[in-house]
């Protein structure tokens, strides 16, 4: 099992980190070969439990690359003004940090300027629902960490794409039943 000694062991994030590495297990167990495989995703949310996760992510890389042969790939993170993508498909580590910082200063993504990062504002005239939506095209896995239900249409997008969904964020989960009904029937 998953620890990390710097978050309580029933944290939200470390539950994330948990659920995802869970998900990502089972998509390599579907791989023949045994190297290490790219675990691609896109995160909603960088405040508290979205930030604490990636620092996670990028503090166990060796972990999680002798222990499950994964390497889990930040393709994009969001907060409620934009997205931020790797140029080259996957954020860096060096990038994820500067995200941070710069989250943890109180900035927003959309006023974020970062070489090799590339910066997509949310349209004023979108709803947060819909832009998140839009993201999602791929339907790779998609993580939760926000507090809203703006990510429900994206999380159902995603599952109903054939992708994953891991979610910190409990309030897609006491939505609406028959939303979720939809997509557990296909």
């Amino acid at each position: 099992m998953l620890s990390d000694p710097l978050l309580p062991p029933n944290s939200s994030c470390m539950r994330a980190v948990r659920a995802l590495a869970f998900v990502a297990t089972l998509c390599c167990a579907m791989a023949a070969e045994q190297t290490c495989r790219k675990v691609p995703f896109t995160l909603l949310g960088s405040g508290g439990v979205g930030a604490a996760l990636l620092k996670a992510i990028v503090g166990a890389r060796e972990l999680h690359d002798t222990a499950y042969g994964l390497r889990f790939c930040a393709k994009a993170v969001c907060d409620s003004s934009a997205v931020a993508k790797g140029s080259d498909g996957e954020l860096s580590d060096e990038a994820i940090a500067a995200i941070l910082e710069h989250k943890a200063g109180g900035g927003k993504l959309a006023d974020l300027v970062l070489s090799g990062v590339t910066i997509t504002a949310k349209p004023a005239d979108a709803s947060t629902a819909d832009f998140l939506t839009s993201l999602q095209k791929d339907g790779g896995m998609l993580v939760d960490c926000t507090a809203t239900e703006d990510t429900i249409p994206a999380l159902m997008a995603t599952a109903a794409a054939g992708g994953r969904v891991v979610s910190a964020n409990k309030k897609p989960f006491s939505s609406d039943y028959s939303a979720f009904k939809v997509v557990s029937s296909k």
